[in-house]
């Protein structure tokens, strides 16, 4: 059976090189999967699980996607190895959420938001802080910003408070940035959240520099300058991406794809076209 596995493997990791041959690489994936179960191979099987998912990605199915990401979280926790199971649980939760995004569906939220917390509660068993901060930051940005679509970024302190003796968040100029936001200051709000943001990039935090331009965003909209607002996105992201990789700004990609949503395509071109016309 064993040799089955491999052999199966084998010949769906060759059909992925041919994109019309999609459809018969997954089902050879999904059956090494299986036979790699029942002869105990589970790194086997976690390797087919993980081709599978990735072969998805690409056909950008995205609930199969999540299905097959289901089989990869259950294999790494037998496998008992957390900090991937971690990253799963975050990757499960985008895919729910592009399928939200295509047919809305609070099966989809509900299970995309137990994912993340469930990622919190793993980063935070681990003694990981800094990560136990993203992941919420990152649960917060879809619960009440993507979904309640408007819950102002600013309000997110108190989720960020963690019970721990450091708080990556302990910073003056984003404290006084949230309460000049919730209080309706823009130019006071968007002050404090340079300062945060240029220091953020002076000291190489770059969860700290998120969250500051995420607030400055938020600033320049509530002025109504949208081109603004997407200016200081954009720069987060591609300073996030080149520093941290490409998975660092998916937070950032979040909220734009909320602002296209809440804006509307025709406004999200204005805006677009404006932040080119800066930049030349």
């Amino acid at each position: 059976m064993a040799l089955h596995a491999e052999y199966l493997f084998e010949k769906g990791e060759r059909l992925t090189h041919a994109p019309e041959l999609a459809a018969s690489a997954a089902r050879a994936l999904r059956k090494a999967g299986a036979a790699a179960k029942v002869s105990g191979k589970l790194p086997l099987a976690l390797t087919a699980a993980q081709a599978l998912v990735t072969l998805e990605v690409e056909q950008q199915a995205w609930d199969r996607a999540a299905s097959a990401t289901g089989e990869v979280i259950e294999l790494l926790d037998s496998l008992g190895r957390r900090a991937e199971l971690c990253d799963a649980l975050e990757k499960r939760a985008s895919y729910l959420h592009r399928m939200d995004r295509e047919t809305p569906s609070e099966l989809s939220r509900e299970g995309a938001l137990r994912d993340m917390g469930r990622a919190v509660a793993l980063a935070e068993l681990q003694d990981d802080l800094r990560r136990s901060v993203e992941l919420r930051l990152m649960r917060r940005i879809l619960r009440d910003f993507v979904w309640e679509e408007g819950a102002p970024i600013s309000a997110l302190h108190g989720e960020l408070e963690l019970d721990h003796d450091a708080d990556p968040f302990a910073d003056e100029s984003i404290g006084q940035a949230m309460a000049a936001l919730q209080a309706g200051m823009s130019e006071t709000g968007a002050r404090h959240a340079t300062a945060a943001r240029d220091a953020a990039l002076d000291s190489a935090d770059p969860l700290r520099y998120m969250l500051a331009s995420l607030l400055l965003a938020e600033a320049a909209e509530l002025a109504g300058d949208q081109p603004s607002a997407l200016s200081a996105l954009l720069s987060c992201k591609a300073t996030l991406e080149k520093s941290q990789g490409k998975k660092a700004g998916q937070p950032i990609r979040l909220v734009l794809d909320a602002l296209r949503h809440r804006w509307g395509d025709a406004a999200m071109a204005d805006a677009i076209q404006a932040y080119s016309d800066q930049l030349q």
